[in-house]
């Protein structure tokens, strides 16, 4: 929060048949470039690991280069993919 007013969500979904659970990052336009993403992924990969997640993945649109680099960064595997990169991290 900034001034009261939401900038940026980090969001950790339920696992899924595999044990691996999603991540999701949003951050206000208006703000990026600020370190918000990048703090709101290492918040999250930190919660995943905290619950013995086996991995973690997200989705990432093809335009946005910032977050598959934040995320690459961190270990994230990347593979274009119907439009979108599927991103993977294992947790073992």
């Amino acid at each position: 929060f900034v001034d009261g007013r939401l900038v940026g969500l980090g969001h950790l979904m339920a696992p899924d048949w595999t044990g691996a659970a999603e991540i999701a990052v949003m951050v206000d336009d208006a703000l990026q470039g600020r370190h918000i993403g990048p703090s709101l992924v290492d918040l999250v990969l930190t919660l995943g690991r905290q619950l013995r997640y086996p991995g973690l993945h997200a989705e990432v649109t093809l335009d946005n280069g910032k977050m598959r680099q934040i995320l690459v960064r961190r270990g994230f595997s990347s593979i274009p993919e119907a439009g979108a990169y599927t991103m993977s991290l294992s947790l073992d």
